[in-house]
Parts: C-alpha cells; structure tokens; sequence
C-alpha cells in the first residue's frame, strides 16, 4: 500500500489523494478480504516533515503489524510540483536530517522485529541479509514522485 505519510499536511503536500484515515480503512480491508501479506511504503525527508513527525509515522505503521515495509527518501522528478517549489527556493534539502530519518527507520524497524534485505526494504520473515556497508547513507536510493 503506498502510504507515504500518515501525516494529513504530508500527504496534501505531496499531492496524494487519500487521506490517513484511507490507509487504516484500506489495511483492515484487506485483511478482511484474508491478505496476509501487506506492504506498506513510506517516504521521508519529505519539506517540512520534521523528525517527530518521521517518528511517529513509522510507529503508527509499526503498531498496524505489517509483513513488510519499504521506505524510500523522496527525490525531486522535474514535471513535479515539489521539483517547482524546490527551485523557486521555498524549501531547501536537508541532508542531514535524510540520513538521521534512513538511520530511525533502521532502528525503528529493527527493534520492530523487522529484517532489512535490502536498502529500502524490511520483511518479518527473514529474507538474505544486507551486507552492512550497503546500508550508509550517502549510497541509498531515493524515490521518485
């Protein structure tokens, strides 16, 4: 399920049309419907999300009881609006904060009970491992839009 955020101005930022309360409806549903094998993806280092707010998406996730998790830094596409707003410099790229959010949701999801097999990807099953030095931040894929 592409989640991107529970976080309601997030998600209007990023131009998403469903809301927080559709991801908890949609999951229910779908296991309901007998699923047992729900992803969820995320994105962080979105403008103007802040590290409580990372935070408290990836606990709320993390309490829905998920099979697997993937989650992505988002990146600026050129025929984008947050590609627009990046260049008329209503916001500014934090590094920083993109690689200490990558480094909570490895802790996060670790402790959590999940396993990550690759980059952006955590599993309950344990899938082959990471080799360690795969995980540094400067080498992580982002998303597109």
């Amino acid at each position: 399920m592409g989640v991107q955020s529970l976080d309601e101005k997030l998600l209007d930022r990023l131009g998403r049309i469903h809301s927080r309360d559709m991801v908890f409806k949609s999951f229910d549903i779908l296991r309901h419907a007998g699923f047992d094998n729900v992803n969820l993806d995320l994105m962080f280092a979105i403008p103007t999300q802040t590290m409580a707010i990372w935070r408290y998406t990836l606990n709320e996730v993390i309490a829905m009881q998920s099979e697997h998790l993937s989650s992505y830094e988002v990146i600026y596409e050129d025929d984008t609006p947050l590609f627009q707003q990046l260049q008329a410099g209503e916001f500014a790229v934090n590094e920083e904060l993109a690689c200490a959010m990558y480094e909570e949701l490895i802790t996060t999801a670790t402790a959590a009970g999940f396993h990550q097999y690759e980059i952006a990807n955590y599993a309950k099953n344990k899938v082959s491992a990471l080799p360690a030095s795969a995980a540094a931040c400067p080498t992580m894929p982002a998303n597109t839009m």
